[in-house]
């Protein structure tokens, strides 16, 4: 499974019949040039026989079947985001929600992803799947990367939002998670909170979360999951939301 986010490139190599993962990679873009060092730096992409390719981009909206014009798809983003004429705009349709999912990719890596994985369909986003994980009545789903989190909410187990915000300070994410419950009018000690990738129990961003969210969990799959020896020293919900778009059936 290959994940492409706008700075963050994830892998992750997964044994489907014994419920296995043998590896995983992430790498933190700095600059457009470590887009290809990356990539190269991954192995076997020719040796793996399926392979689950995301992208995870910010800049990205859904849009209902009877509100949906492709004409307008570049319009709403450029709505949304700002102008970005060095980007590509991507398209999904999402049964499941009667919604298209459209996004945008800049366009030096998509051409770089289009040569790196020749013939592979590379229109999937990563939240097309993340918004089908179990969810409950009221719930706030976090993914937690180095420097960002994308924030997925459900209230009536009904999707509102899904969003992705950079942060520097705990109480970045705390302001930005309290914004969320008061646009959708939900109280943070009503709802449960999902916890996944790049936060531990101990840290001062979870304590700060905690202290106003009371329902807080870590997220595990579904199925039981083996690791690997070397990947067991690390807490499970930092590989979660990578093994969910491994295991899924596209």
């Amino acid at each position: 499974m290959v994940e492409v986010g706008d700075s963050v490139l994830s892998s992750l190599w997964f044994d489907a019949q014994n419920n296995r993962v043998e590896g995983v990679s992430i790498h933190q873009i700095e600059e457009a040039i470590d887009w290809e060092m990356a990539l190269k730096s991954i192995d076997a992409f020719s040796e793996n026989q399926h392979l689950n390719f995301f992208f995870n981009t910010k800049e990205s909206l859904f849009v209902p079947q009877k509100y949906y014009d492709a004409n307008l798809n570049a319009q709403l983003l450029r709505l949304m985001y700002g102008e970005n004429t060095a980007a590509v705009t991507k398209e999904s349709y999402v049964e499941k929600l009667a919604a298209w999912h459209i996004f945008r990719i800049d366009n030096a890596i998509a051409s770089l992803l289009q040569k790196t994985f020749v013939g592979m369909p590379l229109q999937h986003h990563a939240s097309t799947v993340q918004l089908f994980n179990p969810i409950e009545t009221n719930m706030l789903r976090c993914i937690f990367y180095q420097d960002s989190f994308k924030v997925l909410l459900f209230k009536g187990e009904a999707l509102q939002m899904v969003q992705q915000f950079q942060f520097n300070t705990p109480e970045d994410v705390v302001y930005h998670l309290l914004n969320c419950c008061e646009q959708y009018e939900m109280k943070p000690t009503e709802l449960k909170l999902v916890l996944s990738g790049l936060i531990v129990s101990d840290s001062n961003l979870f304590k700060q979360i905690y202290s106003y969210f009371l329902d807080v969990v870590f997220d595990v799959p579904e199925t039981p999951i083996t690791l690997t020896e070397e990947m067991t020293v690390f807490p499970p919900h930092f590989f979660s939301h990578l093994i969910s778009l491994a295991t899924c059936e596209l």
